[in-house]
């Protein structure tokens, strides 16, 4: 076990890039303050940076808020740092925030943080995730309300209430397995969602509450034609703002929202009656 009593960084001097942390082999290590993966400083960025938990290693961190990407007091941007928690390890926050991107409004774009199979990021109190960065699950579980004007994207649980908010993305990996939220799953006005569709298809799953808006993006995950499809299923209420139809993989069909059945939001793909 590696025991830490103050801030751990990876990349937070200026100018440093490339800076990598691996923790693997159930090994432990302990952060009493807080993380920090890229970040920069007042004179200079930080980035291409990357901490790996996998094969059963344990990572607790007990301040926040917990940055990947930017956190400090100057303007220099931290781009492109990466987390990644798979195959068994776990990230304990011990209720503390996470924030992925920018923690204090400075310049922070594709920083990542993957949990993949077998992964589990537990016990944040709050995610923030900043635009033009991203949570990207691979199978794993993050346990922790989120907050999202960047992307979420990928299969695996959230267990939290979770909001894409205006300007935000939500892009599951429908033909690879089901993205689901434990509680409330709210797509604001500007909010948009891309969705893949095809013969194998894993709706998405709000066990709380559903509120639909914003912009539903549709692919071709691989076999895509006429029918229906489930996009959303939901275990409370639903709230319709509208969802509109935006990309499409065929032009020459017809694509209706079909909230009229409980607990499903389906997407009927037809073509167009002869005139």
């Amino acid at each position: 076990v590696w025991n830490n009593s103050a801030t751990v960084a990876i990349g937070n001097n200026s100018n440093s890039f490339g800076s990598a942390l691996v923790i693997s082999n159930s090994a432990r290590m302990d952060v009493t303050s807080s993380l920090r993966v890229g970040c920069g400083s007042s004179s200079g960025g930080s980035s291409n940076n990357t901490l790996l938990l996998d094969t059963g290693a344990k990572l607790t961190t007990h301040s926040g808020p917990v940055a990947i990407g930017h956190r400090s007091t100057g303007p220099a941007g931290s781009y492109n740092n990466t987390v990644i928690v798979q195959g068994g390890a776990a990230w304990d926050n011990q209720n503390s925030s996470l924030v992925i991107g920018s923690a204090d409004g400075g310049d922070a774009t594709g920083n990542v943080l993957t949990v993949g199979s077998g992964g589990a990021v537990t016990n944040v109190s709050h995610i923030d995730i900043t635009a033009t960065n991203t949570l990207n699950l691979l199978g794993g579980l993050l346990d922790g309300s989120v907050s999202c004007t960047g992307t979420v994207q990928g299969f695996g649980m959230v267990l939290g209430d979770t909001t894409i908010a205006d300007g935000g993305f939500l892009s599951p990996f429908n033909s690879q397995g089901t993205l689901a939220f434990s509680n409330k799953l709210i797509l604001a006005g500007t909010a948009t969602t891309t969705v893949q569709l095809g013969t194998n298809t894993s709706a998405m799953v709000a066990r709380g509450g559903l509120t639909l808006g914003g912009t539903l993006n549709i692919t071709d995950g691989g076999g895509f034609t006429t029918g229906t499809y489930t996009i959303f299923t939901y275990n409370s209420t639903l709230t319709d703002n509208g969802l509109t139809i935006g990309t499409t993989p065929n032009s020459g069909f017809t694509y209706t929202i079909d909230t009229s059945t409980s607990h499903v939001v389906n997407l009927v793909v037809s073509v167009p009656a002869t005139p």
